[in-house]
């Protein structure tokens, strides 16, 4: 506790307050006669020798590092998720006329209807087969009772393009068959080209 008159302690001081006679006689009789004089409290202030001064806390440079190191990996995420995306819809946006376009074909073969099976031929396999002699060529084949997609693959040779569109083939008898059909681009249309089946 702090006595009349003390001032507040800094930081690295205490302050001691001795009530009464701070001397060795104080607890002795007063002379006969004489009255006692009550003395004023002493006050004592002690440097407090435990307390040291602290230097300042220097900041870590890692959790900058860290920060930043978070940063950079999240936009290299991004850019490799964006860039991801975009080629996967360079190549769908290729590839998937010529698969449309060999998948409409056959599903014309499953329906039965030749004439537009033949509509889709290339004009190279159209010289070679007449519509007459394409439906005999299909007659003689197992009738296709569903398919499914197996693949397609693009190619430009010398500003040429093509591509080759492999369809699982089921036929009535449920024999399966993996076929591939050839197709190329006739005035910016993809068609079934070579033996078309």
């Amino acid at each position: 506790m702090r006595g009349p008159g003390s001032s507040e302690p800094g930081p690295s001081t205490f302050t001691a307050v001795v009530h009464g006679p701070a001397l060795a006689d104080a607890h002795e009789p007063a002379p006969t006669g004489q009255r006692t004089v009550p003395r004023s409290p002493i006050v004592i202030t002690v440097a407090n020798p435990y307390q040291v001064p602290q230097p300042p806390r220097q900041r870590s440079p890692w959790k900058t590092i860290l920060i930043v190191l978070g940063v950079v990996l999240v936009l290299c995420c991004a850019g490799a998720g964006f860039g991801g995306y975009r080629l996967f819809k360079g190549v769908q946006e290729a590839t998937e006329p010529a698969r449309t376009a060999a998948e409409t074909f056959v599903t014309n073969l499953e329906n039965g209807d030749t004439d537009a099976a033949y509509g889709l031929l290339c004009k190279a396999t159209q010289s070679n087969y007449t519509v007459q002699a394409f439906k005999d060529g299909v007659a003689k084949q197992p009738k296709i009772r569903s398919h499914s997609f197996g693949g397609v693959n693009v190619m430009n040779y010398n500003g040429k393009t093509s591509a080759t569109v492999t369809l699982i083939l089921t036929d009535d008898s449920g024999f399966t068959n993996r076929h591939t059909f050839p197709l190329v681009k006739d005035d910016g249309q993809w068609r079934v080209c070579g033996q078309p089946y």
